[in-house]
């Protein structure tokens, strides 16, 4: 990445950047490449709501059904805000919901 990021990210004490994006479209990616540039962590919504039900997304649409599913997401999605200093890549359809 070749820009200059404004002074007040990398001194931001409180800093939330949520990704958002259609599915597919390399948030997880930049929300990595953020967090170096940045020096913040990141999370994947969707990788972190999959390690709390030892579930793919897919088998958890399969088996729970969406309504669960978006349950997950919201209480992944407040936990994470919890964080300081983080980079949030969220599902494609965590916009449409939270």
């Amino acid at each position: 990445m070749n820009f200059e990021l404004n002074p007040h990210i990398r001194t931001s004490a409180n800093l939330h950047i949520f990704l958002l994006g259609l599915m597919g479209t390399g948030k997880t990616y930049w929300a990595q490449q953020l967090s170096v540039l940045c020096k913040m962590d990141w999370m994947d919504l969707d990788a972190e709501i999959e390690k709390e039900t030892m579930l793919s997304i897919s088998e958890i649409f399969e088996t729970e059904g969406e309504e669960f599913f978006r349950r997950k997401e919201k209480e992944a999605l407040h936990n994470l805000a919890k964080h300081r200093r983080i980079i949030i890549a969220t599902g494609g359809g965590a916009p449409c919901f939270h």
